[in-house]
């Protein structure tokens, strides 16, 4: 009896020792967890000792820092979106005013035979238009490339012929294929204003356009001034993002490289590659669409 009541007596310790070993680390991850909500996803959960429990609190801290991650990206892409939403709406003031404006100075420019002004005119009111429509659809590379032509022949009458714009395209084929309306055009405009417009001669504007396996490549190379290591930094960086900001619609590359992915994926956006007073080369990658 007595041998059976000390066993007994020390199992109810053994029992109240693991309780007390057991239910400590899961009483203070429990109340970790609850002050989650209060606190955010901090991710500083530790306990002591080197057991399964401290792996469970690593295993918390990272599932909050992934959380957090996702969360700052969900922000970021919101950013994005109004941002672009922004620039919509502030391209849409009054665009048939300014169409019926541009109409107007045609059709003068036309009757005094002012052919300069009235080719002008026109590719401008052709892009007005179009950024009256929104830039969110997607469209064929042929219509993409219409556009560009209209962009390029404002710049190359304004430059007094200066600005050369040319083709290279292995397949006509991939013309048809789908892409965001408006992608090429602020890459080009960058090339003609942070690269040739400082050069001194005629620039010249590459646009290679192929297609590796599932994806398209699309390599906009000009001949300027080219840039530095830390000027294409600065062209990514969220902070130098408004010293970018010229030209028709005031996009830059940054604008340009987070739109692709938020639209394609991380895989898919802008790389860069400079040689100071050579070149600039800027491809764009971007998923085969046979269907926008």
């Amino acid at each position: 009896a007595m041998v059976t009541a000390g066993t007994a007596a020390v199992l109810v310790l053994v029992i109240i020792y693991l309780g007390n070993v057991l239910m400590r680390p899961i009483n203070r991850i429990s109340s970790y967890i609850k002050t989650v909500p209060e606190n955010g996803f901090k991710g500083n959960l530790t306990l002591d000792g080197d057991d399964e429990f401290k792996k469970i609190a690593q295993a918390i801290n990272e599932m909050e820092q992934e959380i957090l991650h996702l969360m700052e990206n969900q922000k970021k892409q919101a950013k994005i979106e109004k941002e672009l939403e922004f620039k919509v709406l502030q391209n849409q003031i009054n665009p048939h005013f300014l169409y019926n404006t541009l109409n107007s100075i045609k059709w003068m420019a036309t009757l005094q035979h002012a052919d300069t002004i009235r080719d002008m005119t026109a590719a401008l009111g052709r892009l007005l238009q179009n950024i009256a429509k929104g830039a969110v659809v997607k469209i064929p590379i042929y219509e993409e490339m219409s556009l560009l032509d209209d962009y390029v022949l404002i710049q190359d009458i304004r430059y007094d012929g200066k600005i050369k714009v040319k083709y290279h395209i292995g397949n006509g084929e991939i013309t048809r294929a789908y892409i965001l309306k408006f992608l090429l055009q602020p890459i080009v405009e960058n090339a003609v204003f942070h690269g040739i417009e400082p050069k001194e001669g005629e620039g010249m504007i590459d646009l290679y356009l192929t297609r590796e396996n599932e994806d398209i490549l699309i390599a906009v190379e000009d001949n300027g001034v080219g840039m530095t290591d830390e000027q294409i930094r600065q062209l990514f960086d969220p902070d130098s993002v408004e010293k970018n900001h010229r030209g028709l619609n005031g996009i830059g590359v940054l604008n340009v490289h987070e739109r692709i992915q938020m639209v394609y994926g991380k895989r898919y956006g802008l790389s860069i590659a400079s040689q100071p007073g050579c070149f600039t080369r800027v491809t764009i990658r971007i998923p085969y669409e046979k269907e926008g």
